[in-house]
Order: structure tokens, then C-alpha cells, then sequence
């Protein structure tokens, strides 16, 4: 933004460059180029972010890892009895899937399912607590609001055997990002983001 706002508010009419000027910046600029190593990527829609290829199964069992680290926290402070969570059975489910090279069309709506229905137990853990008059710390809601929003593409994407859905979030930690398939990106894994890209 700065050096946009410089090229726009420069007038070459009121401070010609001289000659020697013009000399002056390209042996800078000579000294520079020495120095200065590296890529600079402009766009204006993109720029790499780094986050793992979005796959449904992975990004529900890392709502279902955070949505437990707050129920346990809701516990601890407050002094509430611990709910069932089924913890280690879902990490060992979701390990087991994680480890196949590759998955049928069955195996992965199986591995979705299991996954909501953990999500959706430990959400409704928390609505409860909620309901009752407890609340969650400030750094916990925005994962919450996006867990939600999470639950609800990936529960309509289950039911209507789809794998597109409006505003899909493809990232818990930065929710702002939204896939951009472009040309043969979609065979090599490519996922661009309003302020990502990152390479399968």
C-alpha cells in the first residue's frame, strides 16, 4: 500500500529525474540486487499461506480435538463433572483412517460420519453448559462460531453427497480463507485462498 500510495502521488513533472540521478539509483540498484535474494509474489487476490490440504475428514477431527480441549477446560474451571467423550475411540478411528494410501467413496462418507457425530456431541456438551449460565473465555469464541459454521457445511455436504458448499471454510485457525481452483492446480492439489496458497 505505501509503495502504491508513493507511484500514485509522484509527479513526474514537478522532479524530472536527471542523469545523474537515473546513474545513481541503477549502481544502487546493482549493489542491491547483490544483497537482496528471494521472490516477491504481487497479486491481487492471493498471496502463500501455509495450512493443510483441506480434506473433510482432517478438518473435523481437528474441530472435534479443540471443541474437547474447551469442554475440558469448561470443566476445570468451573468445577463441572467431565462428560463422555469418546476421545481416544475417535483419535483411533480417525489414525486409522488417516493411514490408508487411498480411501472408496464409502470408506471417507464413513470416516465423515463418525467424525460429525463426535463434533456434534461435544457442540451439544457446550450448548448445554452454555444454556446454564457458563460461559466460554473470549479467545475460545471465534473457534466456536467457526466450529458451528464448520458443523453445519460438512453435516450438508454429508446428507447431500456434495463436496462444494457456499463460503466453504477449508482452515479452523484462518477461517477467512476460500479455495480458488485455477487451471491444472486442480490435478496437482493446488488450494488458493483469498490470502493463501498452498501446494499439496
Amino acid at each position: 500500500m505505501e509503495a502504491n500510495d508513493y507511484i500514485l502521488n509522484h509527479d513526474d513533472k514537478k522532479d524530472p529525474p536527471s542523469k545523474d540521478s537515473s546513474e545513481k539509483r541503477d549502481c544502487e540498484k546493482g549493489q542491491e540486487d547483490a544483497v537482496n535474494q528471494g521472490t516477491l509474489i504481487i497479486d491481487a487476490t492471493c498471496a502463500p499461506a501455509n495450512i493443510r490440504y483441506p480434506q473433510d475428514v482432517s478438518l473435523l477431527n481437528v474441530a472435534r480435538e479443540k471443541l474437547e480441549t474447551i469442554i475440558y477446560r469448561f470443566c476445570k474451571s468451573y468445577g463441572l463433572p467431565l462428560p463422555r467423550r469418546y476421545r481416544k475411540k475417535a483419535r483411533k478411528e480417525y489414525l486409522s483412517f488417516a493411514k490408508g494410501k487411498k480411501h472408496s467413496k464409502k470408506q471417507v462418507r464413513k470416516a465423515v460420519k463418525k467424525q460429525l457425530s463426535y463434533v456434534r456431541r461435544d457442540l451439544g456438551y457446550l450448548e448445554k453448559y452454555m444454556e446454564e449460565g457458563y460461559a466460554p473465555v473470549k479467545k475460545e469464541i471465534p473457534f466456536l462460531v467457526t466450529i458451528m459454521k464448520l458443523y453445519e457445511q460438512q453435516l450438508y455436504m454429508y446428507e447431500n453427497k456434495t463436496h462444494t458448499v457456499e463460503h466453504r471454510i477449508v482452515s479452523i485457525s484462518q477461517p477467512w480463507l476460500r479455495p480458488i481452483v485455477r487451471g491444472e492446480s486442480e490435478s496437482a492439489g493446488r488450494v488458493w485462498g483469498e490470502t493463501g496458497l498452498k501446494h499439496r
